[in-house]
């Protein structure tokens, strides 16, 4: 891309038309040494958060809508180690740490942002998104925040993940003034979906219960 060596994948609707120009959803890499896209397969996440809110707030004029979850706002307030190995030590680096603060980019005009964070996160903690939101508000600029009860670092529960997922799209396309009639597709096809899996695991377990 652009000269530089980075590997990507590019997924295309089915029903897209060559030729044609879309919306570019870009789901960022995992951070530093971490390829979320390989020669072959494989995909890990860890900063592309902090890659979604910085580019909705230095850059509005490219990226017109972001949705960041568990994004770590602060460097300080992350406390993995490896993050010296990039940043120095906090002590004696403090510009290279206030350079990442994101908050500091909060005046900034910006395009809407979801934030969400699980309240159980002991891996990125909520504060950091607590007080980006803060920040926006002072700044009075536009943005929602999902707190995810129950939640640690990653969701778990399938339903809540796959509802998560309805949820982001929801606000990327009321974003960018998108029809909002293929989501309501989407929700009936999910619900029937959740509700097929849920009559089949129900009749497994009786055929289970009659097999005793």
């Amino acid at each position: 891309m652009a000269g530089r060596r980075l590997c990507t994948a590019v997924h295309l609707p089915s029903w897209h038309t060559p030729g044609t120009r879309l919306p570019v959803l870009l789901d960022p890499y995992a951070g530093p040494a971490m390829q979320r896209v390989t020669a072959g397969a494989g995909w890990t996440a860890h900063l592309s958060q902090w890659f979604a809110e910085l580019a909705v707030l230095r850059r509005p004029d490219v990226f017109h809508a972001a949705v960041a979850g568990a994004g770590v706002t602060d460097q300080t307030f992350y406390d993995t180690h490896w993050r010296e190995r990039f940043l120095g030590h906090p002590v004696t680096s403090p510009e290279t740490y206030a350079a990442c603060d994101i908050v500091a980019e909060a005046p900034n005009p910006t395009r809407l942002l979801l934030l969400m964070h699980g309240l159980g996160d002991d891996n990125v903690f909520p504060v950091s998104t607590l007080r980006l939101s803060a920040a926006l508000l002072a700044a009075g600029r536009p943005h929602e925040v999902l707190p995810l009860s129950g939640a640690g670092h990653r969701v778990t529960q399938e339903a809540v993940a796959e509802n998560l997922i309805l949820h982001q799209l929801d606000f990327l396309r009321r974003s960018l003034g998108l029809r909002t009639d293929r989501l309501r597709t989407d929700r009936l096809r999910t619900d029937r979906l959740r509700t097929d899996r849920l009559r089949t695991d129900r009749l497994r377990t009786d055929r289970l219960r009659t097999d005793r």
